[in-house]
C-alpha cells in the first residue's frame, strides 16, 4: 500500500534507480549516453502484476511517442542485461528487455514491490549483451 503512495511523488523507486546505475556502469559510453537519455525521457513507469513486469514509456498527447529520443542500433526485441537482486536468503531474477531501439521492460521471477524501498538488498548486473559492452 505504501509503495503505491511513495510512487506518486517520484518516477522511480530506490531499487529501478540502483538497477538503472548499475545496468548504466557496464555499458560502454555511447551505450551509455544512450540509456541515460532515454531514462530521463521516460514519464509513464507501469508496474504489473505485484511489480513482477515493469515497462516504460514516453508519452505525449496521449499516446506512446518515442521522436526524438535516441536509440540503440538494434530495433529488435532482445535481452540487454540480467541482473539478481539479493536480500536476505532470497534471489530474484529479472531480465531488462530493449524493443524498437528502447530499453522497454524490466521483468522478474518473483514481485519487486516489497523490496523496491530496501537498503538491504544487494543488486548485481550480469550477462550485458556484448554489444553494448
Amino acid at each position: 500500500m505504501f509503495e503505491g503512495i511513495r510512487t506518486l511523488f517520484r518516477k522511480w523507486t530506490p531499487w529501478e534507480e540502483r538497477l538503472l546505475a548499475a545496468l548504466t556502469e557496464q555499458l560502454g559510453r555511447k551505450h551509455r549516453d544512450i540509456l541515460q537519455k532515454q531514462s530521463e525521457a521516460v514519464n509513464k513507469v507501469q508496474r504489473i502484476v505485484g511489480w513482477a513486469e515493469i515497462d516504460l514509456y514516453v508519452m505525449r498527447g496521449g499516446r506512446v511517442c518515442w521522436d526524438n529520443v535516441p536509440k540503440f542500433f538494434d530495433e529488435g526485441e532482445f535481452t540487454l542485461a540480467r541482473a539478481s537482486t539479493f536480500v536476505g536468503d532470497k534471489r530474484i531474477q529479472s531480465e531488462l528487455t530493449c524493443i524498437g531501439g528502447h530499453f522497454f521492460s524490466i521483468e522478474s521471477n518473483a514481485s519487486i514491490k516489497p523490496l523496491s524501498f530496501r537498503s538491504d538488498i544487494r543488486l548485481e548486473v550480469f550477462d550485458v549483451d556484448r554489444r553494448f559492452a
